[in-house]
């Protein structure tokens, strides 16, 4: 696919680029999203374990951008998944009938 068509077409490659920054951003702000998780919640633990000390669970907080770490690393995952298309693209005429 990248011969015959993807590097002699503008507009593919521009999309290619695309898709692969916004890959980039998708783990960057996966990252983000992890380290903004586990400051939530290392934050909340050191305050109820220095005033009550029994019950430590972690905020809600916590748990959205853990979420939203696990969607953008997702996310990212399978743009990097389609970018694969670019460069082959697996074709049988068998299959068009």
């Amino acid at each position: 696919m990248w011969t015959t068509h993807t590097q002699n077409c503008r507009v593919c490659r521009e999309a290619l680029q695309n898709i692969k920054r916004l890959s980039v951003l998708a783990y960057v702000v996966a990252g983000v999203c992890l380290f903004v998780g586990i400051m939530v919640d290392a934050r909340t633990v050191a305050l109820q374990v220095a005033t009550a000390g029994a019950n430590v669970m972690p905020p809600l907080g916590f748990w959205w951008a853990i979420l939203g770490a696990v969607l953008c690393a997702g996310g990212g995952y399978l743009l990097q998944k389609l970018t694969r298309l670019f460069y082959v693209y697996e074709f049988e005429h068998a299959h068009n009938d």
